[in-house]
């Protein structure tokens, strides 16, 4: 400007002044600046703290809280405005944001946030924003938060935020947690989440997390198979999942019972024909309609128990059974034994089967001092198999027994 210097500090024009009163004056306006800038602050958070008050509340961190709770949009930007921090603890050691997540307050969850209430905040009972919305199945929270950084691994106490959500039964927010990188075979106090799943009989929810990468082998926290845990509680559907997902198929109870034989003795058809499709192949043959028994025979109840009895007796000479195999078996396994060791007088027995009538095997008379005799035959195309024991002594009191130990078809 023609080497003319102008400044205008509060409406005062200044011409051509020497350097060092320009400079001074220079000051002086930033001096002056920053005091109204301060000013304008305080006189924001007095007039928020004003309003506050006109509405009878308390410029607390308790109020605060109860504002997010009762989703009082107006009240929490006044708190905001006058100075509160987003995170101040309420006297039960809460945030606002965990109370508005906890409710469901999508309004105040979005002011929070805003305001860069902090999203991964923990309280003392090791809760947060995300781990109550979870509890408290409020989907739309959940998906705010986690859209917002919440940590979808965080613990809520001793439990993982997957179980949470499986506990309520909310499959949305299973899936959410999952597609966040929630881990699916963290565990918590010895229980994964699969096992919550199970336990539940949420065959939805197990198959969600079995394709997000749960462990199908995962165990209870006694140990056991999640899949024999479906079976002895009575749930088919999870059953086959685990199934599907590729479990150990080859596990055996601790009594020595298989899958096949298990799934047949509760009567989960579909279970053993999904078992059969994998390949399993071995199945008691208890399992099979007992066609004839005569006296002598004792057949347990239990899948636990796998040993067949068979006692020759004056009145029943050469006890008998025979099992419907229907033509689907392959082969026959067993062990077969002398059973009495309860009685001085030495005797001998000897088992005979056959199939449709024709012989397949018949033992050495074997005595309770003769080893065991394994069984392995041929039965492909076999309807009938029959089972008969002779005794070379017969008494009127005791039986002479035989004993057929884990009597197993294979099937082709």
């Amino acid at each position: 400007m023609g080497g003319k210097i102008r400044t205008i500090i509060g409406g005062i024009q200044l011409n051509n002044k020497p350097k060092k009163q320009t400079l001074l004056l220079g000051a002086s306006s930033i001096i002056l600046t920053a005091s109204i800038a301060l000013a304008g602050c305080a006189s924001k958070e007095d007039n928020a703290r004003d309003n506050l008050a006109k509405l009878s509340i308390s410029y607390t961190p308790d109020s605060f809280v109860q504002a997010a709770a009762s989703n009082d949009q107006k009240a929490l930007q006044l708190f905001v405005d006058a100075g509160m921090t987003p995170d101040t603890k309420d006297s039960k050691d809460e945030t606002a944001l965990m109370i508005a997540a906890q409710k469901g307050n999508i309004g105040a969850i979005d002011l929070l946030l805003k305001a860069k209430s902090d999203v991964n905040a923990v309280n003392s009972k090791g809760e947060t924003a995300l781990s109550n919305a979870v509890d408290a199945s409020q989907l739309q929270a959940v998906q705010r938060l986690l859209d917002s950084g919440a940590d979808a691994n965080l613990m809520a106490g001793s439990t993982t935020l997957l179980a949470l959500a499986v506990r309520s039964g909310n499959v949305e927010i299973v899936k959410l947690l999952l597609d966040k990188g929630a881990d699916s075979n963290k565990q918590q106090n010895g229980r994964t989440v699969l096992f919550e799943a199970v336990q539940k009989g949420l065959s939805d929810v197990t198959k969600i997390l079995l394709d997000a990468g749960a462990d199908p082998n995962a165990q209870t926290p006694e140990g056991d198979n999640l899949l024999f845990y479906t079976l002895d509680h009575d749930q088919p559907e999870n059953a086959k999942q685990l199934i599907e997902h590729g479990t150990d198929l080859a596990l055996k109870t601790k009594s020595g019972v298989g899958l096949l034989t298990l799934a047949k003795t509760k009567g989960y058809s579909d279970v053993a024909d999904a078992l059969i499709a994998k390949g399993v192949k071995d199945v008691s043959l208890l399992t099979y309609t007992v066609e004839t028994t005569t006296d002598g025979i004792t057949i347990p109840k239990s899948a636990d128990d796998s040993a067949v009895t068979l006692g020759a007796h004056q009145n029943h000479p050469n006890p008998q059974m025979t099992f419907n195999l229907s033509g689907s078996a392959k082969s026959f396994k067993a062990t077969f034994v002398s059973g009495r060791k309860d009685i001085e007088s030495d005797y001998n027995v000897k088992l005979t089967i056959e199939g449709d009538g024709k012989k397949l095997y018949e033992s050495d008379y074997l005595s309770i001092k003769t080893a065991a005799q394994n069984i392995d035959i041929d039965v492909s195309g076999i309807q009938k198999l029959t089972f008969s024991l002779q005794a070379d002594k017969l008494f009127s009191i005791v039986e002479s027994k035989g004993l057929l130990q884990n009597p197993t078809i294979y099937l082709p």
